[in-house]
């Protein structure tokens, strides 16, 4: 017996996904993988350079912003969501009224940690 083979979504299909409030899906080749949540210690790395970045943000007076669960499509059409990325403030436009909560545009900086 054959294992069915989960159904390939496009870039824009993806965007309209919506299985609950609390999964997290990225996109891959046109497959959902979801995306557990981070563990404790991982968690309070990310907390300290959110911190870190922001404050620095701040210092400098840029016009830049550190999100978390924010999506960022990738050059091939995929969806990857970091860690943290730092975006300028204009980038948030895309993501106001959108379905889902993905860059289109690249930020400035995308940190994926272990």
């Amino acid at each position: 017996m054959a294992l069915a083979r989960p159904k390939t979504l496009t870039f824009e299909e993806y965007l309209n996904f919506d299985d609950g409030p609390d999964n997290r899906y990225e996109l891959v080749h046109g497959e959902l993988i979801r995306v557990p949540l981070p563990s404790l210690p991982r968690s309070n790395r990310i907390d300290f350079l959110h911190d870190a970045f922001r404050a620095e943000i701040q210092r400098e007076q840029l016009p830049w912003l550190v999100e978390r669960d924010v999506g960022v499509r990738t050059w091939i059409g995929n969806s990857r969501t970091p860690d943290l990325c730092i975006v300028i403030i204009e980038q948030l436009a895309e993501i106001v009224q959108a379905p889902s909560a993905v860059l289109q545009s690249p930020p400035l900086l995308v940190v994926e940690g272990s």
